[in-house]
């Protein structure tokens, strides 16, 4: 299991339904509507589960699933000496690309996609992806185009900071 306390200071809360009319913050609503087995399926790289959570003085505590063992994708690369084999590339990303399909089909965006947010089950000879960190993700309307850029100015391609510039 892991933990992950979000100060209200430091986010504005939306909150969302989260299914049964009760208001929740988003990634709470989010990770609620992730539950679903079907993301579960062979051939993608589910989310970790959402186990509980809690409001406590303030902040967000989110207890997580946390698979045993894993890794982030960027230290899974580091001991693999910097590269992987393109079969293990292909598999990891087949996983990536099924559930990113899988999310947009439920509306969901998860906006921060990167080597640190994926992790890899290293329990078998096959490498198992699963997203993480859901806390920048939301809720599109079907077919709409989100304009914003969530995340750090390091992780954005150029194209994204000329835009903002304009």
């Amino acid at each position: 299991m892991g933990f992950c306390a979000l100060p209200r200071a430091l986010f504005v809360w939306i909150l969302q339904d989260d299914g049964n009319g009760k208001m929740v913050p988003s990634d709470v609503a989010i990770m609620l509507k992730l539950q679903d087995g079907s993301i579960h399926s062979d051939g993608k790289a589910p989310p970790v589960a959402l186990l509980d959570w809690y409001e406590i003085g303030g902040e967000i505590l989110l207890v997580m699933e946390r698979p045993i063992p894993c890794e982030d994708l960027l230290h899974y690369i580091g001991s693999k000496g910097g590269t992987l084999q393109e079969e293990e590339a292909k598999i990891i990303m087949k996983q990536l690309f099924r559930t990113v399909i899988d999310l947009e089909d439920r509306n969901i965006f998860h906006q921060d996609i990167k080597t640190n947010n994926i992790l890899i089950h290293t329990q078998t000879n096959t490498p198992q992806a699963r997203l993480i960190d859901f806390g920048v993700s939301c809720m599109a309307e079907k077919d709409s185009i989100l304009r914003g850029f969530s995340g750090r100015r390091s992780a954005s391609t150029n194209k994204n900071m000329e835009n903002e510039h304009e």
